[in-house]
This record gives structure tokens, C-alpha cells and sequence, in this order.
């Protein structure tokens, strides 16, 4: 039992004294990293406000327009950890994360430490639990929140494949398969082709049992489709979801580069890793995973078959259609060979296997190894793949080790211990030093500054909001607002619809951009700015901070919280050419079909401009410009004059400009540090038509009496037979009631919903119904069922 404390305790307290070292965690710096803090962070302060009630399971107002939210639940939130974010304060979730991360960590530890000892008996295991807990790969990935969950189990899957092989027992690998599966669905894919793979090895490595194929299919089938009840709904939903992501070549070349991740240092800053998957394992690890291909004590069958199982691994970093087929098929969107752990846990067994039998290798096996390391470690340094003192860094180590194996007094091994956990810690602690992370006064202050604004807002009725500046790209989310920016990976996004009015949306990420027409259609009555906006009504004004990071609160500067008084309600009539085919070219022009086809008339006059403009009205105007591709890593400036305006993935695409100069003016565009435009538009706009068309229809807006996100009750008095047009994304989820009775509704404009209403007095319904649902929970039951049916006959 003390040993399995340690398995536990040993990464835990390595992993926290990495990030102090680092002053993370008790220092200055936050532990939220790329995704931990632009996404996971997010979605567990939304799981709170679902566990508390204030937000549906099922449907979600805060990403987009409106979306699905099984899918995200499916792919994020399932893990049974998150339901203790209820004791957690969202201003304080840092810490949330902070502990359920250490405990992961060191679950890693314990986990492993049950699988190594189940084949292997030795004092050392403790040194190879930990070396899995802390490999490169987990520790690079320790801010992919939700695969946490797949590292801890991917162990215990192993464990119990063993067990099946070995004593027919198969509840462990049932239990377990069905926990990866259900807390990621992603993970588990790649889980269960691991299984398979593996079984086959230890299914001809054993004495071929043929009853043992039956059990691991059966329990493997059975247990899977017991997660049905909530992958039933999700793959009907995820199969709708955008893959923009896309890699043209076959091979992955870099073939020096990949091998020199198996080394200490190795890490470049790139956590993306296209071409370059986290190997490192320790360098102990490496030699000990070497010799045992060359130690007679295992047979030729089994180390055959594990230099086969290595293979995969090999060709599956190289093909990238291998690569692709471990990834579900698809192209990942960043954070490449996201497999590499499972290979992890199957090698460091093999290492174990061969440091207990250390004694058994020939001397020239050594001779070779240290060759083969000198000629990679001089190529490296040709390369520069690693840098000088790293390579010394490895080739003492290198001979330490060799040293201590090849040393036949038990005494030294204490010298291994030390330094196999210092070399782990240092590992661990290099990487996080490349990382950049943000100052936590930083993250801490612009939370109170925008959860500050949405709670002054005293409208108790639907609305949507957004802000002219944002923090990251899922701040509806966090700040607890109904906004249209968003990015998850299980969004289901039109994204050319959101590209030709004016938005930006790709890879699943979609940012708004500031225009009266639009904000009033959709219903966006709030807004903040620093900037002085016409048309909008002032309702607060408070100081926020003009600088980030570590300058965060030196200087600071106003923001105005607007009312939009010309927002429009989630749903209103409008005209039947509404129904019309929506096709255009640029963004100015597909708002004035859409304000066309509602109302009959258009509010803009167009032109594109290169780098000038000739006032040619006495309106104010708008400016679009739109990139050939985009970075939201990218800044650059773009110059009306004097006036210079910052354009970035945190603030609008779109300029509004008040237009105050004389009918042939000339105004010069410079645009510094952006070399990819592709089109700038200008459009003046009307004001008193749009001021006219918008109070029309505000006569006939539904008013809403009840609001839940999957549940909305209204009511609306129509003038004349037309179309009621509802600012919700068109999904087949939906089932609407007018006056009680269902209706049939379809898409409008190519995105959102229409249905016909009769001129009268109509009560409206509006229901979200999770397809799938009840067909999983009867596949989820009927598998239960069958398995307690069977189980004794297995």
C-alpha cells in the first residue's frame, strides 16, 4: 500500500514543483495555458452554471447564435471529475483546475503502477510509473484537460487485457473501456484500436486460448455500447460539424527531427507538433528499451512481436494517412499523434521487463547503443535539433546509466534513483519554462472588468450582447453572456454563411464583427466599446485597463456599455421573400439582400477600394476588409489619415467611420504589417431608411414569456399571413408549437429558421429535442441488459 501512495504522490509533487520553479501556481504567472485557457476553462464555468440549473445540457445560447450543445458535453465535459466544480467559485476556477490536474497527474502514476506490477515484480517500478506520469508527452498535454482522463486510464485498459489473457477475468477492461469511452469519445476511438492491437500481441504471445477471443470481443462491444445513451445523439450531431483542416502530402520527412524527441531538451516551443510527436520517455528508458531487443531472456517470438508493435508506431508517425486513421479519420487541428501516450505505457512495460533482467545483455549490445547515440547526438548538432549543452546534457547521462546497468553492486542503484527522477523533473521543468503564460493579475482583471459589465445589465429578458474588444475567443462563456463568438472543436458552425455577411469563421472558431444592421436583426442590445459609437444609447461608463499582461492596471481607459435601441426580438415577421435563394459576393451586398428580402428595401451603397477613398456621400460608412487567410496570431494596422485603427482576432474586422468630411474628399488607406488583404469594401449606409424599416418590424416581434434555452415560450399578434423569422441557427432538433398544434418550419436565408403564421393572435413554442437520445439510452440499456445475461457464461 505504500508504494501505491508513492505511484501517486511522487508525480503529484514533481508536477506541482515544476510549475513554482516556473512561479506558476503560487507565483505570478496563471496555470491556464492555449487550450486550458481559451476553451476548458470556459466550458467547466458553463458546467457549473448547468449543474447549478441557470443553463441547459442540451442547447446553448452562448456559443454562435445558438448550437447543439451535446456534442460539446460529449467531447468536454463527461468526466465524472467536473462535477466537483459545484464547490468551486467561478472567479477562483484556476484552482479548481489546478488540483484536479495534480490528481490526474499522479492517477497517471498509480495506474500505471498497477499495470507494471501485475507482470513485473520490483523494487524500481516506482521509477517507471513516474517516467509515465512525467513523459514528454503528458507534460507538454497537461493543459488538454479533458484527455487527462484517457492518459489515467489507458493503463488499467492494458491491465485488463492482461487479465483477460491470463485468468479470463474481463470486468476491469469493460469498466474501464466504457469510462474512456464515455469521458472522450475521441480518446476512446484510439483506445479501442489500441486494444485491439494490443490484444492480438498478447493473445500470440500467450498459449492461444481461443475462448479468450469471444470475451474480449463480446465485453468489448457490449461495454462500448453501453455509452450509447450519450454517443447516439453526439456522432448524429459531430457529423455535422466543419473539418477545414487539411494536409496535402503523404510522408512525414522529418525523420531527424523525430528521433531527436526521444532525448532530453528536445522541445522547441511548438506544442502543435505537426511533424514531431513528444517521445521522450528518459534516457534511462531508451537505453533500456534498446537492450531489450538484444536480451536472450525473452524469447524471439516476443521480441518479434514487440519490435512489430513498435513498427506501427514508426509508420504511423511517417504515413500520414496511418496518422490520420488513429485521429478518427481526420485531419487533427493542431496537437498531432495525440496516440503517443498508449505507446508509451506498452514501452515502458518493455523497459521494466529489461532493467529487471539487465544483468543478461551482452557487453557489445552497450558498444552499439553508444555508437548508434554519438552518430544521432552529432546530427542533432548539424541539425541543431537540440541544443550543444542539452547534447552533453544527454551523453552524460548516457554513460552514467550505462555505468550503473552494467555495475554489479546494488548500492549504485541508489544513484539511478536520483538521477532517473532528476532527469524527469528537469524535463518536465524545461518545457514548461518554454511555454508563455499569461499573468494571472491580468486574467483575474479582465474577468472582473466583463463580468462587471454583464452584471450591470438590468434586462431579466433574452438579449444578446457583445464587446468590441475580446479576451479570448469563448468569452460568452466565461463572462456568462448570450454572444456569437465562440471556438470548440464540437461547433457546428455555417461557417460560409457567418464568412459572407460579415463575420469571420473557420476551423470551427467564429468572431463577430460590429455593424448596426445586424447587431438590431439579431438581436444584439448590447454592446461595449471604448470607442464613441453613434445611434447606440450610453448606460454605463467605468475604467478598464489599457494594457495586458504584466503592464495589466498601470494605465487605464474608458469603456461605454451601449444599449442598441433598435434590437429586435429573437423572432418577428417579415416578408415571404425571405424565402428567397440567398447568393452574393461580399458582405455589404448579402446585408442589403437580406434587409431586401425582410422589408423590401437596402440600406448600403457599395464600392471596393484599394488605397484611397472619395467621399462621394454625406453618410456614415462602414469598412470591411477581408484577408486572404487568417491568423489570430496576426496584428496589424490600418490607417484612415491620421486615425489608425488596430485590427487583431481580439477586436472587429469592420471599421465604423463617422463621416465627417465634404463631398469629394480624398482619404489615404495605409495598411502596415498585414500583407495578404484580398478585398477592401465600403459602404455607406443609410440610417433613416434602416431607423424606418426596423420600427415596422418591431410591430409585430414575438414576445417572449419564458425563456430556457431548450424551451422557449412566446407570443406574437401578426398583421397580415407572412413569415416569422427566428435569429436561431435551422436545426432538425427543433420542434415548434404555434397555438398548441406542431408546425413545420425550414431554413431562411440559409441559416436560421422560418415558418408561416396566419394574421391573428398566436401563442408560440419553441422546443429543443436531442436526436438520438432515446434510440442510445435503448442501445445503452439493451447492452446492460445482455451483458447481465451472458456475464456467466463468459
Amino acid at each position: 500500500m505504500k508504494k501505491k501512495i508513492l505511484a501517486f504522490l511522487i508525480p503529484s509533487f514533481l508536477f506541482v514543483m515544476m510549475f513554482i520553479f516556473n512561479d506558476i501556481i503560487l507565483g505570478d504567472y496563471s496555470f491556464f495555458y492555449s487550450d486550458l485557457q481559451f476553451q476548458y476553462n470556459q466550458l467547466v464555468i458553463y458546467f457549473k452554471d448547468i449543474l447549478t440549473g441557470i443553463h441547459s445540457m442540451f442547447y446553448s445560447f452562448e456559443i454562435g447564435f445558438g448550437t447543439p450543445f451535446i456534442s460539446t458535453l460529449a467531447y468536454y465535459l463527461i468526466c465524472p471529475f467536473n462535477l466537483l466544480v459545484i464547490f468551486f467559485e467561478k472567479a477562483n476556477i484556476e484552482l479548481f483546475f489546478i488540483l484536479i490536474t495534480i490528481i490526474k497527474i499522479g492517477l497517471c502514476g498509480l495506474t500505471m503502477y498497477y499495470y507494471l506490477s501485475y507482470n513485473n515484480k520490483s523494487t524500481y517500478l516506482l521509477i517507471f510509473s513516474t517516467s509515465y506520469a512525467l513523459s514528454y508527452y503528458i507534460i507538454i498535454n497537461y493543459f488538454q484537460y479533458m484527455w487527462l482522463d484517457a492518459y489515467l486510464l489507458a493503463p488499467l485498459l492494458l491491465l485488463g487485457i492482461d487479465k483477460i489473457i491470463n485468468e479470463k477475468k474481463y470486468l476491469l477492461y469493460g469498466i474501464t473501456l466504457f469510462l474512456i469511452l464515455l469521458t472522450n469519445y475521441y480518446m476512446g476511438y484510439m483506445c479501442c484500436l489500441f486494444a485491439v492491437v494490443y490484444f492480438i500481441y498478447k493473445y500470440l504471445l500467450s498459449k492461444k486460448d481461443k475462448s479468450t477471443i469471444k470475451i474480449f470481443f463480446i465485453i468489448s462491444i457490449l461495454f462500448g455500447l453501453m455509452t450509447m445513451f450519450i454517443h447516439v445523439p453526439n456522432l448524429l450531431n459531430i457529423f455535422e460539424v466543419n473539418r477545414e483542416n487539411s494536409k496535402l502530402y503523404i510522408f512525414n520527412k522529418d525523420i531527424i527531427n523525430i528521433f531527436s524527441r526521444m532525448f532530453l531538451g528536445s522541445h522547441d516551443g511548438n506544442i502543435l507538433n505537426e511533424f514531431t510527436p513528444f517521445l521522450y520517455i528518459g534516457i534511462f528508458n531508451l537505453i533500456l528499451l534498446f537492450l531489450y531487443f538484444f536480451n536472450q531472456t525473452f524469447s524471439k517470438r516476443e521480441r518479434v512481436l514487440s519490435f512489430c508493435f513498435n513498427f506501427i508506431l514508426l509508420l504511423s508517425i511517417l504515413i500520414v494517412p496511418l496518422n490520420n486513421f488513429w485521429h478518427a479519420l481526420s485531419n487533427p487541428i493542431g496537437f498531432n499523434f495525440r496516440y503517443i501516450y498508449l505507446f508509451n505505457v506498452f514501452n515502458i512495460n518493455l523497459c521494466l521487463k529489461s532493467f529487471i533482467n539487465i544483468k543478461h545483455v551482452k557487453k557489445i549490445y552497450y558498444y552499439v547503443l553508444m555508437v548508434i547515440i554519438l552518430i544521432l547526438l552529432n546530427i542533432f548538432i548539424v541539425n541543431e535539433n537540440i541544443k550543444l549543452l542539452f547534447i552533453y546534457i544527454n551523453l552524460i547521462l548516457l554513460y552514467i546509466y550505462i555505468f550503473i546497468f552494467r555495475c554489479e553492486d546494488k548500492e549504485i542503484y541508489v544513484l539511478f534513483i536520483i538521477l532517473a527522477i532528476s532527469e524527469l523533473f528537469f524535463n518536465g521543468y524545461i518545457n514548461i519554462r518554454s511555454n508563455s503564460y499569461s499573468y494571472r493579475k491580468f486574467i483575474d482583471g479582465r474577468y472582473s472588468e466583463k463580468t462587471g459589465s454583464v452584471n450591470f445589465i438590468p434586462d431579466n429578458y433574452f438579449y444578446r450582447m457583445e464587446f468590441e474588444e475580446r479576451t479570448g475567443l469563448n468569452d460568452p462563456l466565461n463572462y456568462g453572456y448570450f454572444g456569437l463568438t465562440g471556438w470548440l472543436s464540437s461547433n457546428k458552425f455555417n461557417s460560409n454563411f457567418y464568412n459572407f455577411i460579415g463575420y469571420y469563421s473557420y476551423n470551427n472558431i467564429m468572431l463577430y464583427n460590429h455593424y448596426l444592421l445586424l447587431d438590431s436583426l439579431f438581436g444584439i442590445k448590447y454592446y461595449e466599446s471604448s470607442n464613441k459609437i453613434d445611434y447606440y444609447n450610453i448606460i454605463n461608463t467605468h475604467q478598464i485597463s489599457s494594457l495586458d499582461e504584466m503592464l495589466y492596471g498601470m494605465s487605464f481607459k474608458e469603456s461605454f456599455l451601449y444599449e442598441n435601441p433598435y434590437a429586435l426580438s429573437l423572432g418577428y415577421m417579415v416578408d415571404e421573400h425571405i424565402k428567397d435563394s440567398f447568393t452574393c459576393s461580399n458582405a455589404f451586398e448579402c446585408q442589403n439582400i437580406i434587409i431586401k428580402n425582410i422589408s423590401g428595401d437596402d440600406l448600403y451603397k457599395i464600392e471596393e477600394i484599394t488605397d484611397n477613398i472619395k467621399i462621394e456621400e454625406n453618410k456614415d460608412f462602414y469598412l470591411l476588409i477581408v484577408e486572404n487567410s487568417i491568423d489570430i496570431n496576426n496584428s496589424y494596422d490600418i490607417c484612415l489619415n491620421d486615425s489608425c485603427y488596430n485590427l487583431n482576432f481580439k477586436s472587429n474586422k469592420s471599421i465604423y467611420v463617422k463621416n465627417n468630411f465634404e463631398i469629394g474628399d480624398e482619404i489615404s488607406i495605409e495598411i502596415d504589417g498585414k500583407n495578404d488583404i484580398s478585398n477592401i469594401y465600403l459602404a455607406y449606409f443609410d440610417f433613416n431608411r434602416f431607423e424606418q424599416i426596423i420600427n415596422k418590424l418591431k410591430n409585430n416581434q414575438l414576445n417572449i414569456t419564458s425563456f430556457k434555452e431548450n424551451h422557449i415560450k412566446g407570443n406574437i399578434n401578426v398583421d397580415d399571413n407572412n413569415v416569422l423569422f427566428l435569429t436561431i441557427p435551422y436545426d432538425e432538433g427543433f420542434k415548434i408549437l404555434v397555438d398548441g398544434k406542431e408546425t413545420k418550419y425550414y431554413k431562411v436565408i440559409d441559416n436560421f429558421i422560418g415558418l408561416d403564421l396566419e394574421k391573428g393572435y398566436h401563442d408560440i413554442e419553441i422546443i429543443y429535442e436531442v436526436k438520438g437520445f432515446k434510440l442510445g439510452l435503448f442501445v445503452s440499456l439493451l447492452s446492460l441488459i445482455t451483458y447481465i445475461l451472458i456475464r456467466k457464461h463468459l
